[in-house]
């Protein structure tokens, strides 16, 4: 997800996951029916924003700095 608007999900076996909300300030969520493993986040550039590992699967709230 990138805050100009433009968002993507990637990976394997991926279902029922939403991300909002888009664009965010500081906190996002992800809401999936299957397990989140881990979620990346990139800038605009590609440059790495977040990296993060999960056990779970649910609603996961992400809160990042105002790093862009």
């Amino acid at each position: 997800m990138d805050v100009n608007g433009q968002s993507r999900v990637e990976g394997k076996n991926i279902e029922n996951v939403s991300i909002y909300p888009n664009p965010f300030n500081n906190e996002f969520f992800i809401k999936s029916s299957t397990a989140i493993n881990t979620a990346i986040l990139t800038d605009a550039l590609g440059k790495l924003v977040l990296h993060k590992k999960y056990n779970n699967t649910g609603i996961n709230s992400i809160q990042i700095e105002n790093r862009f």
